[in-house]
């Protein structure tokens, strides 16, 4: 991602590492609920219903930490 480029979503999310088809790794920004689903050991908190509530704090915890 250059400088400048816009990225849609929350303000405040969780960096992961990204591995591109080029051998170099980039990051991309997920919300904690985009990043939670793509981690298996998190099924929980989706199945078999979601819970919400965990999310959004786990949300706000994010949130917290990047405005120090």
């Amino acid at each position: 991602m250059a400088a400048g480029d816009k990225v849609q979503g929350p303000r405040t999310a969780l960096w992961v590492p990204l591995h591109s088809s080029k051998d170099s790794w980039r990051r991309i920004r997920l919300s904690v609920e985009d990043y939670l689903k793509l981690q298996g050991r998190f099924r929980h908190l989706f199945e078999p219903t979601k819970q919400g509530e965990a999310i959004r704090r786990t949300q706000e915890r994010v949130d917290h930490i990047g405005n120090r």
